[in-house]
């Protein structure tokens, strides 16, 4: 027995006001979670500018910020990108031609996962030329 056209409308009806809803989810919730970040942001900026005023902020300390700035940049990226996901579906996304460069896309990429293996691994004393 085939469905009639009045339930098929209904049933094309309701996925559509699902399709709807979730598309207002990710609005709000990429808008909800971009405000925390956002300030993020300038209070790692504030900071770092405090920071470069004291002596006590040396190289380890500038990697270990800049990877905190990073890592709260990607996450805004990933947010704006659900937002995007959202304009290509619309058909409203424009994209503009850039070039890149591959090896600090790379680098940019892998540097928080170097951070997390650095901070775990064990020294181990360095092998010398002579037995003792």
């Amino acid at each position: 027995m085939l469905p009639s056209i009045t339930s098929l409308f209904h049933f094309y009806a309701d996925v559509q006001t699902e399709v709807e809803n979730k598309k207002m989810f990710l609005r709000t919730a990429s808008h909800e979670i971009r405000t925390p970040v956002n300030t993020t942001i300038l209070n790692l900026q504030f900071l770092e500018r405090e920071l470069l005023k004291s002596n006590d902020y040396d190289k380890s300390m500038r990697e270990l910020f800049k990877d905190i700035m990073d890592s709260t940049e990607t996450t805004l990226d990933i947010v704006n990108d659900l937002l995007t996901h959202d304009k290509i579906k619309e058909g409203k996304l424009v994209l503009n031609k850039t070039s890149v460069n591959i090896w600090e896309l790379v680098s940019t990429t892998i540097k928080p996962f170097l951070s997390q293996v650095s901070f775990y691994l064990i020294d181990t004393p360095t092998p010398t030329s002579s037995i003792d």
